[in-house]
């Protein structure tokens, strides 16, 4: 507690005592409206309190029922987040499985390429082998050459269709599941 100052000024009193204040505050002509309701007079003290448990347990209701609709709207977003990590999941599987079945579609296009080659050479060194002259050895070559880069072109345009395709089948699930969330943004 704070000791006063020596030459610190002291508050002005009105004069009363508390006497004479209690004596204006009854008075008629000094009354003033009540602080509260429940300070009226004749109000019983378990009145008082009755009524503020009951605005107690109503505020305790209300924090309550706020608390519930939180629960609520977590398990809401929990559901819904859930849900969306399944389904991305499950499109980034059908992504993967798409692709790897792709790869292998690619991987026995390039065998058949190889295939395809080898067995020209072959019958090629055949053909090379059984001509008679040196001109028809240049003329089945030239035949040979003009043949394979027919046969390679056209394999060529093949393979890029099938790599096109697998890479479309492959990135499908995807742009489905891409083009699903940003349209539910939307």
């Amino acid at each position: 507690m704070a000791t006063p100052r020596k030459n610190a000024p002291r508050p002005k009193s009105s004069g009363r005592t508390a006497a004479s204040a209690t004596s204006v505050a009854s008075a008629p002509h000094a009354a003033a409206e009540p602080a509260h309701p429940l300070a009226e007079p004749g109000v019983e003290p378990i009145e008082i309190v009755d009524t503020i448990t009951e605005q107690i347990e109503g505020v305790s209701e209300l924090v309550r029922r706020s608390g519930e609709l939180g629960l609520e709207h977590a398990r809401v977003s929990y559901d819904s987040v859930k849900e969306a990590a399944g389904e991305a999941a499950g499109n980034l599987e059908a992504a993967l499985t798409a692709a790897n079945t792709g790869a292998k579609e690619l991987n026995l296009k390039a065998i058949d390429v190889v295939q395809a080659s080898a067995e020209a050479a072959f019958e090629l060194a055949r053909s090379l082998a059984a001509a008679k002259t040196v001109s028809e050895m240049v003329e089945l070559q030239t035949a040979h050459a003009r043949k394979q880069f027919e046969t390679m072109n056209e394999q060529m345009k093949q393979y890029a269709e099938l790599a096109r395709k697998v890479s479309s089948d492959a990135l499908s699930p995807l742009s489905q599941s891409l083009g699903k969330t940003f349209g539910n943004a939307a």
